[in-house]
């Protein structure tokens, strides 16, 4: 009878534990509807020096980099500092004419960091991924090839195959985000720590101001939010994303952290999630803050810090930034 008792009492500390370490704490974002979005004063800043199509457009901190492709498809790579908006091109020798990249951005330093998989370069092997950080002037800091540890990227759906995303981490880390798992590098992008997921499919990914990563998760056509801690390799708080306000989560539709957690974008406006507070705020309605694109053109839009949106319109001819900075009313 003892030992019953006691088999039954090890048997609830366990279901216990699985409980506290087993499970993720749920979110449930509320809208704070009391604040309306602030109109905003826009600077033009044309892209004089640029003239080739631009294909890629990311920021870090006060730096933007643009990745361009001319008639002759020729890449060009270039940096602009916002501080001067001063504009710095980038020498690149490491990308051939066949090679396809899944990441080009500057980090916090200044330096270029390149994910991209090489065609042919590997005997016996039809693709090899290679990561590479260099300078502006083209010296090569820190050069891995990682094709071993990418075990899950399938190339048939098209040129990103099954990566969603690549993060840069704050102690220079890289974390890539695929539909079905993530990995993490460290700064020698060496020592691969994995983080699957057991269900879904990760549609889109941002990095949050505080070092992790949220993901935009599918399964069986709804869709939910679920953070993934890069240090420890574990999945964290998850909340539903089907509200009504948000049915959709595809690439890109999910923003880097600035002045709030991260964001998420449609085509009607951006909103500024808080973890802690576990709520949510339309940051920019894009008709009322007078943020618009011409019919034709091609617009990004990334969130920076103080409450300032980096928009890169892109015309028929010539380029141009748009920095947003909030006026009062």
């Amino acid at each position: 009878m003892k030992s019953m008792k006691k088999a039954v009492y090890i048997l609830m500390i366990l279901i216990m534990a699985y409980m506290c370490t087993g499970c993720q704490s749920e979110l449930l974002f509320t809208e704070i509807t009391n604040k309306e979005c602030l109109p905003y004063e826009t600077t033009i800043v044309p892209l004089k020096s640029v003239d080739e199509m631009i294909g890629a457009f990311s920021v870090s901190g006060e730096r933007a980099y643009i990745s361009t492709l001319d008639d002759k498809s020729k890449l060009q790579d270039y940096i602009v500092n916002m501080n001067d908006w001063s504009v710095t091109s980038v020498k690149n020798s490491e990308l051939g004419e066949d090679d396809w990249c899944f990441l080009r951005t500057v980090d916090a330093e200044g330096n270029i960091v390149m994910m991209v998989r090489k065609n042919n370069t590997v005997e016996g092997m039809e693709h090899s991924i290679v990561v590479t950080k260099f300078k502006p002037d083209g010296e090569i800091l820190l050069q891995k090839d990682i094709t071993s540890w990418i075990t899950q990227v399938d190339f048939s759906e098209g040129d990103m195959g099954d990566v969603v995303a690549v993060k840069i981490g704050k102690k220079g880390d890289l974390i890539i985000i695929m539909k079905h798992q993530g990995i993490v590098l460290d700064s020698e992008y060496e020592k691969p720590q994995y983080i699957e997921l057991d269900k879904g499919t990760i549609q889109s990914a941002a990095y949050m101001k505080n070092g992790k990563v949220v993901c935009g998760i599918e399964q069986e056509k709804n869709y939910y939010l679920q953070v993934c801690n890069p240090e420890n390799g574990r999945w964290e708080k998850q909340a539903d994303f089907n509200n009504g306000d948000f049915d959709q989560l595809y690439d890109r539709t999910l923003l880097d952290g600035a002045d709030y957690d991260f964001y998420y974008k449609d085509e009607y406006a951006i909103y500024g999630f808080d973890m802690k507070s576990e709520e949510y705020i339309k940051v920019v309605d894009y008709k009322q803050s007078g943020i618009t694109a011409e019919l034709g053109e091609r617009y990004y839009i990334r969130p920076i810090e103080g409450n300032r949106m980096l928009g890169l319109i892109v015309p028929t001819e010539g380029a141009e930034f748009r920095l947003y900075t909030p006026r009062e009313k």
